[in-house]
């Protein structure tokens, strides 16, 4: 499983938040308990930046297709670099 920080740290670096990371994102705020110190940091940064612009949120289709979602991410990686 994925931490906030660690989805947050790869935005950052790449530029975008991938659907698959949003997905991630989702489901870590599913499970009970609640968020740690750090991960209330990380999340705050990925709001920040999403709010200015430095991260873009790529959007889900309503279906999935595994293939699509991998050449986008390379495709969003690339154009970013």
């Amino acid at each position: 499983m994925t931490s906030v920080q660690a989805i947050t740290q790869d935005a950052l670096k790449r530029g975008f938040l991938a659907p698959a990371a949003a997905t991630e994102l989702g489901r870590l705020f599913e499970e009970p308990g609640e968020l740690s110190p750090q991960e209330l940091a990380a999340l705050g940064r990925l709001k920040e930046a999403l709010a200015r612009g430095e991260v873009i949120s790529v959007q889900r289709k309503q279906y999935f297709n595994i293939m699509e979602e991998l050449v986008l991410t390379e495709l969003l990686a690339q154009i970013v670099t």
